[in-house]
């Protein structure tokens, strides 16, 4: 009686055992599975005038799922999307992961209007057009900074046209001289004696001129005593 019970035992026990490993596996094959694919895509704001129901309609087929995107990232103000801010979709909506183009966006704005400009890109910086000179020395004048910067002093003209709130006649230190830079053929500060080589030379003293010999004296007649008369 008992052998006859011992061996269907045996059986049942064994498919039990098999079944559990097979349900085991298959546990841990699942858990493998969710645990290399993320529950969410990322997807990046890169375009102005992105909103959540934009987002919904391109990624998830459907403009009314922008209120499970709202859900899924609490922490995003729905009405004010900023560009650069990482939206998650949920994996069980997501149908497309292509880029989102710009004239996607651009097709919801509302007619006679159009999707806000990108922003402007920075302009290359343009190279200086004035070469800046600082007056130092006195006796500067437009003419010696032409001469320097330039080569040539009738340029002092040129340098006047460019700085018309300067007065020619009256440089001081510490004034801004421009120099136009199609003209300039020198960088370099100007020197102090490059200023002094145009300073007037003083002139030599002059000799005093020698006086004119005195004019012989006259003899005065006596009035008393004998007179000389001139022989005849």
């Amino acid at each position: 009686m008992t052998s006859c019970f011992r061996y269907p035992f045996r059986k049942v026990f064994f498919l039990f055992a098999t079944l559990s490993i097979l349900t085991g596996c298959a546990s841990l094959s699942d858990l493998m599975k969710t645990g290399r694919k993320p529950a969410t895509f990322i997807h990046t704001v890169k375009w102005a005038g992105e909103s959540l129901s934009i987002i919904a309609k391109w990624r998830t087929g459907s403009l009314e799922n922008w209120k499970a995107l709202a859900q899924a990232n609490p922490k995003i103000d729905p009405n004010r999307l900023q560009i650069g801010e990482e939206i998650r979709i949920p994996q069980d909506l997501l149908k497309n992961k292509k880029p989102m183009p710009e004239d996607f966006v651009a097709s919801f704005a509302p007619k006679g209007e159009t999707a806000p400009p990108p922003a402007p890109q920075k302009a290359p910086p343009q190279k200086p057009t004035y070469h800046l000179h600082t007056v130092r020395w006195p006796g500067e004048s437009l003419s010696i900074i032409a001469k320097w910067y330039t080569g040539d002093i009738e340029n002092w003209r040129a340098l006047a046209r460019v700085n018309p709130g300067l007065d020619p006649n009256r440089i001081h230190v510490g004034d801004k001289i421009r120099i136009p830079v199609p003209l300039l053929k020198a960088g370099e500060p100007m020197p102090r004696d490059f200023v002094a080589s145009f300073e007037a030379t003083p002139a030599e003293p002059r000799q005093p001129a020698e006086a004119p010999p005195e004019p012989p004296q006259e003899e005065e007649p006596e009035l008393f005593g004998p007179k000389r008369f001139p022989k005849k």
